[in-house]
């Protein structure tokens, strides 16, 4: 949290700011159901992959204080999917942060496979098809 702005600062002063906006869209899109996995691996294709990987870890775990907000609150309807949902979105930061700690130890997994595996399973666990 203490380290945004001095990179949003460096990612200014690189030119990057238009590259962040778009990439931020193709998120929004890939979690709103309006782009493919697929998709979001082409629209993505020059961002890095562990550029790639943080911003998803990010995504996952906005999600995953808005749905622990949600089940604190709506525990005695449906607390049974809340929790499954809870559930689905931790293992999915946990695989990511795994799959992060790869990369940064010199793993060189196929990005094309990486990143539409990543983005199927944040649509399907993050996005507004499941809540």
């Amino acid at each position: 949290c203490g380290d945004r702005p001095l990179k949003a600062q460096s990612v200014w002063a690189a030119g990057g700011a238009e590259e962040q906006l778009a990439l931020g869209s193709h998120f929004n899109g890939l979690l709103q159901g309006r782009l493919a996995a697929v998709e979001f691996a082409a629209e993505t294709a020059s961002c890095e992959l562990p550029d790639l990987l943080e911003l998803a870890q990010r995504a996952v775990e906005k999600k995953l204080r808005s749905a622990m907000a949600e089940t604190s609150s709506a525990e005695k309807t449906s607390g049974q999917l809340s929790r499954r949902r809870l559930q689905s979105r931790f293992i999915l930061r946990d695989d990511i942060v795994r799959l992060r700690r790869a990369v940064a130890g010199g793993a060189t997994p196929n990005r094309e496979l990486a990143v539409e595996a990543v983005a199927s399973r944040l649509a399907s666990t993050c996005g507004n098809r499941m809540g």
